[in-house]
């Protein structure tokens, strides 16, 4: 098995109960295959990239959350 660094561990835990491990590795493989002429995105961008396919988080502008109190 190969050497994975903890910051790909860490994005992997967020996703765990919906891939094995073995098809993240996979599916980070296919983004460098895909993205292969692009010299600045790392192992820790393209597991980004993987836990994007499973997790879409709702962003709210900061000012919506600060005026929402009052």
């Amino acid at each position: 098995m190969r050497e994975v660094s903890q910051e790909i561990k860490d994005e992997y835990e967020k996703i765990k109960d919906k891939i094995s491990f073995e098809e993240f590795l996979n599916k980070m493989d296919e983004y460098k295959k895909e993205n292969a002429d692009v010299s600045f995105i790392d192992d820790v961008s393209f597991a980004h990239m993987v836990v994007g396919d499973y997790i879409t988080e709702k962003n709210e502008p900061l000012g919506e959350k600060r005026n929402s109190g009052r």
